[in-house]
Parts: structure tokens; sequence; C-alpha cells
């Protein structure tokens, strides 16, 4: 628990310091949230092969057959109940390294990222630090189990701004993305009709 608390804490340090920063300069309180996210993205990395349900399920040994296989593009389309992105994922990552960790590395970065990339979009409407840190305590320990299903929400998270931005084409091509991580982003395709509704 100790490693979690203190990996938390430098990660909302970084976050608070970014939303300062921003006052003065964008760019500088951008790097900052980037800095900010990368904590919790190396913990996840260099987690134990016992931490997270899915790991054990599914995760090392997608990652296994990703380093085996002669042609990635088959192996990430090849019949499955694995997505083809998350298989694409481990192939692109098992071109660079054989350990299994740079993977979870890589998946977190994406989760994490997407998140911080969406709460950047709602900083005019609330702080992205409590969001942040709320999204720590709150979801990050299910980042570590649900693995797919979060690439999915991250991605679905990150790009509903382009549908309030009218960018329609975009958010469309984004809910693809997350249902080929996961199926049950499919659900996301009802958020712009619930949106709607709500207003």
């Amino acid at each position: 628990m100790v490693p979690y608390l203190i990996t938390f804490l430098i990660s909302i340090l970084l976050c608070g310091c970014a939303e300062l920063a921003m006052k003065h300069s964008r760019a500088g309180g951008v790097l900052l949230l980037g800095a900010a996210v990368l904590p919790p993205v190396f913990l996840a990395g260099a987690r134990d092969f016992t931490v997270g349900t899915d790991i054990r399920a599914y995760g090392n040994y997608v990652f296994t057959y990703a380093r085996f296989s002669s042609n990635p593009i088959t192996f990430m389309w090849r019949k499955s109940d694995i997505e083809p992105f998350y298989k694409g994922l481990a192939a692109l990552v098992s071109r660079f390294t054989d350990n299994p960790h740079w993977f979870y590395f890589a998946t977190a970065l994406v989760i994490c990222g997407c998140i911080m990339g969406g709460l950047y979009h709602y900083r005019r409407f609330c702080s992205i630090t409590l969001s942040w840190a709320c999204f720590l305590f709150l979801f990050y320990g299910d980042a570590l189990n649900t693995m797919r299903q979060c690439l999915a929400l991250a991605v679905v998270f990150w790009s509903f701004p382009f549908f309030l931005r009218k960018k329609y084409i975009l958010y469309a091509l984004f809910q693809v993305v997350a249902i080929l991580f996961h199926t049950t982003a499919s659900i996301a395709l009802l958020f712009p009709l619930l949106y709607l509704v709500l207003r």
C-alpha cells in the first residue's frame, strides 16, 4: 500500500504544480501534467505479476504470443476472444522488448495519458488536480485489473470533447478505436444522445 500512496502523492503534487504553472505558461503546465502521469505509469509497469487479475488471465500470454508471432498484423486480427487493438499494442511493444513489464507500462501510459488529456479539456469546469486524485484513488486499481476495459474507457473519456466541439467524424473514429480495445465501449455510442437529452 505504501508504494501506491507515495506514487499518488508525487503525482498529485506534480499535477498541482502544473495547474499553478499554467497560469503563467501553458506549455510549462502541460509538461508538468505529462510528468504527473509518469509515476503511476511506472508503478503499473514495475508491478509484480501477481498484482492484477488480468495479467494472469490474458496479459502475459497475449504478450508471449505476440513475441513469437512472425506477422504482427496477422496476430492482431487473428480470431480470438481478445480485441485486436489490445493485441496490436502487445505486438508493437514485443517488437522492441521481450519484457512484459514494458507492455504493462505502455498499457498504463495509454490509460493515464488519455485520462489526463480528458481532464485537461475539462479544466474550466473542475480542478485537474482534484479530478486526477479521484482517478488515482478510485479507478487506478481497476486499471491494473481490467486493462482492456480501462483502455477503452480512457479513449472514450479523452475523445468525448471532440463531440462537444462538433468534430463528429473524429469522435466516431475514436469510438471505433475504443471498441477495438474492448467491445463494451460500444455503449459510448449512446453518450451523444444521453448528452443531448440531459441538455
